[in-house]
């Protein structure tokens, strides 16, 4: 997938950006305690990729770039379903306090040398 930042919505306030296809659109969304890094299908309501960031702002720029990196890595014909089957779940939050869901996710993006288990 190759995404482009495209002007903010009430879905994603802060940053948005979809892909070439406009099939898909990833952003930040704010949330209580930080933002939240979301993908989700274009114009559709339910979201694919949901992960909390946190409040910190080196923390939420580390996530949303590993999931991009993850995403251009990615055909842009995926299905919601592969995806979702795809991604770690993540159990503690921010996700820079679930170092196993971290941890899978820097290699589905390309950015760590170990193999996720299957």
């Amino acid at each position: 997938m190759i995404f482009q930042r495209v002007q903010p919505d009430q879905n994603f306030p802060l940053r948005k950006l979809v892909s070439e296809t406009d099939r898909w659109e990833l952003g930040f969304q704010p949330v209580m305690f930080g933002l939240r890094v979301i993908a989700a299908r274009q114009g559709h309501e339910s979201v694919v990729l949901n992960y909390c960031a946190g409040g910190r702002l080196q923390d939420q720029l580390l996530l949303f770039a590993v999931i991009l990196r993850l995403l251009e890595r990615l055909p842009e014909e995926v299905s919601e379903g592969e995806l979702h089957r795809l991604l770690p779940k993540q159990n503690r939050k921010p996700v820079t306090n679930d170092p196993e869901c971290l941890a899978a996710l820097l290699v589905l993006a390309g950015v760590a040398d170990e193999q996720v288990p299957a």
